[in-house]
């Protein structure tokens, strides 16, 4: 008999296999879990340091004010596309799409056979919340259609009207017969020009793209609009002629003629009234864009935003293969797409009018930027497209009376910004005397305007150009019109800074700056961003009742800086070339401080401030859309700052081009931003990332390392080892 002892002991493999099976499941349900977790909730950790998978302080908070649904569509043949850029852009508008919900991205690989599907699908979902709009313009094109065609048939009753009274009326004088007989031809030539205009009507009222209907607006505009405004005059011309033979002649055949040619120019005035008001639909125009060139469109129900796509999409012969220029499109595209965004989100767009006292002018008839302006302004003007700002122009040498807005802000819920420009710079063709004195004179219209504006309440953008008026005893006007809102300009004195070199005395005229007022929003905004301000002046803010006024940049105190009263010849070497904006003045006789003439720096120095004014009885709101805003108004005590020169100047980091001074349009952007009323948009842009920005390790932090590395690593096992033998006795 076998004794328990001498039993075998139970084999562990099968408990040892059913632990492994429960702890494999276990662990697959882990993972599968984990997988399910990972695909419904994404968390990311941004460890780079120019935190470039992270969207900027400014995106968030535009992506935090959508309230529609937003499409952002590529358009191009993908295959010809750099694939780093490619993939990178890929990236960023995914990121856009994880950050918030409304937003989402449509790829259309043109080269593809699938790009006609997707392109029909894109224009049918677009088409759809402004199927409205589209009716209302179908119904609008029809109607003028069929008033252009009885406007025809009108005219031609009115031509044989006039060729019957010519021929058949005795009692009138012979000219006046051949003067209708003439009238008459023509009368029937403007009628025939309005047959194939009430065609090109009907065709565009039943245009369509894709299979979606889509009403040509602006194609009819072209075709119409002209001979209707054509019938109309003509129309008019006749009912006056008409009329004035009833009273001259006593005519009473003319009666009829006169009372039919008032409603037929009564009929075509309000057709092309009408028609001058209709507008393409942002689905035509993105179709219309979409077939025919690469693109890529920020589009929802508040409008359609193009950016610029060789911008987004470089070309790969654009590209150095040894550089990693790719990168840089994720800053400059999360800034052309949240600049889009943050354009959508407002009901108005605002108006930025440029004063200056220039005898060329900034823009053309239509609105669009000139040569000049574009030679010198390209990327303020590319910042303003973006955010759908219309410029606007005063240009006070020629024209004395402010721009009416009415045109392009009818009903005046639109925030006006008026950009006033530096004065006329003082060059060595001044010298002649009546050189001198049209400057002076243009100086002083802009005075007057800048004063006007002050005045009225506008809001203000001001920039500074030193001023030689106050070395002959005349006050500068510029410096002058702002002592209402509390500041006082010495441009007399520009700022300068000497500094020994071994090449000799360096004189600066411009000065870097990187850091702002951070208790003002605009110095949030741009604290930390390099910026540049050339010949600066400074600025003293002085307590006026009823306006509160702030630094935003502020010069350190610096023996080295001071307010040059000799200044001229030193701007004049800069205007005709002979110095570099951006570097020092080497000169044989470096400029000296004189204490009977010049400012020695005896404290910190202000160079930019923005002021506001309460609005009362005696300072009321120029236009409904600021009627319960303060007067604001920003000054930059410098004239070049906003120029191409200075705002895209840039330089080589690890192998990218990086702009030196980011700040200065972070700070146009702030205090445009500001003016308008849209304070939530205020914040640090995402090319304000461009480079590492990482503040030095300072001098004791360094010093503590230091003796950490060199005593503490060799120490550290000895400690570890005398823990050890005591733990164990």
């Amino acid at each position: 008999m076998t004794t328990a002892a001498e039993r075998p002991a139970p084999s562990p493999r099968p408990r040892f296999l059913l632990a492994s099976i429960v702890l494999l499941a276990c662990a697959s349900v882990s993972c599968l879990l984990i997988a399910v977790l990972g695909s419904r909730h994404h968390v990311r950790f941004d460890l780079t340091s120019t935190r470039q998978f992270s969207l900027s302080e400014r995106t968030r908070l535009v992506l935090d004010g959508l309230t529609d649904p937003v499409t952002i569509v590529v358009s191009a043949d993908l295959s010809t596309l750099d694939r780093e850029t490619r993939l990178r852009m890929s990236d960023l508008l995914d990121e856009f799409g994880r950050a918030s919900p409304r937003i989402r991205s449509t790829w259309i690989d043109t080269g593809s056979a699938s790009a006609q599907g997707d392109f029909n699908a894109l224009i049918a979902s677009l088409a759809g919340p402004h199927e409205e709009e589209l009716a209302r313009q179908r119904s609008a094109l029809e109607s003028i259609a069929d008033d252009s065609s009885a406007t025809a048939d009108s005219l031609r009753l009115i031509s044989d009207s006039l060729k019957a009274l010519a021929e058949g009326d005795e009692s009138l004088p012979a000219a006046s017969r051949a003067n209708a007989r003439d009238q008459a031809g023509l009368v029937r030539t403007i009628a025939a020009s309005l047959s194939p205009a009430a065609d090109a009507l009907r065709s565009a009222a039943s245009h369509s793209i894709a299979g979606v209907s889509l009403p040509a607006a602006d194609t009819a505009r072209d075709a119409a609009t002209d001979p209707l405004n054509k019938a109309s005059r003509a129309a008019a011309a006749i009912a006056d002629y008409s009329a004035a033979l009833e009273r001259a002649a006593s005519a009473a055949s003319a009666r009829p003629l006169t009372q039919l040619a008032s409603a037929t120019r009564d009929r075509a005035a309000r057709a092309a009234d009408q028609l001058a008001h209709l507008r393409a639909a942002d689905p035509l125009i993105i179709s219309r864009v979409l077939q025919q060139t690469s693109a890529v469109l920020v589009t929802s129900a508040s409008g359609t935003i193009a950016l610029d796509f060789a911008t987004l999409f470089p070309s790969s012969a654009m590209l150095d293969p040894n550089r990693t220029d790719a990168r840089d499109t994720l800053f400059v595209g999360e800034q052309m797409i949240s600049t889009a965004l943050g354009a959508l989100t407002q009901p108005v767009a605002p108006i930025a009018v440029f004063v200056h006292a220039q005898t060329v002018n900034l823009l053309d008839e239509r609105g669009e930027p000139t040569p000049p302006a574009l030679g010198a302004f390209r990327r303020l003007f590319d910042r303003l497209r973006l955010t759908r700002t219309t410029p606007a122009e005063w240009a006070v040498a020629s024209q004395p009376l402010p721009p009416s807005l009415a045109s392009i802000d009818p009903q005046g819920n639109r925030p006006v910004v008026w950009i006033v420009l530096g004065a006329p710079a003082r060059s060595s063709a001044d010298s002649r005397q009546s050189g001198l004195a049209d400057r002076n004179s243009r100086v002083a219209g802009l005075g007057a305007a800048l004063k006007s504006l002050v005045e009225a309440g506008e809001q203000l953008l001001v920039c500074i150009e030193p001023s030689d008026l106050p070395s002959i005893g005349e006050p500068d006007p510029i410096a002058a019109a702002l002592a209402p809102l509390g500041f006082t300009i010495d441009s007399a004195r520009p700022i300068l800074r000497r500094e020994p070199s071994p090449q000799g005395m360096m004189t600066w005229t411009h000065h870097s700056i990187a850091s702002a007022n951070t208790a003002q929003p605009i110095g949030r905004a741009v604290d930390g961003l390099r910026l540049v301000l050339p010949w600066a002046t400074s600025i003293e803010l002085r307590a006026v009742p009823g306006v509160n006024a702030a630094p935003i940049v502020t010069l350190p105190r610096d023996d080295h800086l001071w307010g040059e009263s000799q200044w001229m010849l030193l701007r004049d070497l800069v205007g005709r070339g002979l110095a570099r904006p951006l570097a020092p003045l080497l000169l044989a006789e470096s400029p000296t401080v004189d204490p009977q003439r010049d400012a020695p720096s005896r404290g910190d120095l202000v160079v930019a401030a923005a002021a506001e004014r309460i609005r009362s009885e005696t300072l009321p709101a120029p236009r409904a859309a600021q009627a319960t805003s303060p007067q604001r108004c920003v000054v930059v005590a410098s004239p070049e700052w906003l120029h191409d020169a200075f705002t895209q100047a840039s330089e080589d980091v690890a192998g990218r081009r990086v702009l030196l001074f980011p700040g200065n349009l972070e700070l146009f952007d702030a205090a445009l931003a500001w003016l308008a009323g849209r304070d939530d948009q205020i914040a640090p842009g995402p090319q304000s990332r461009d480079v590492p920005r990482i503040k030095p390790i300072p001098e004791s932090a360094l010093r503590a390392l230091r003796v950490l590395l060199i005593a503490g690593l060799p120490a550290l096992p000895l400690i570890l080892a005398a823990l050890l033998r005591l733990l164990r006795g």
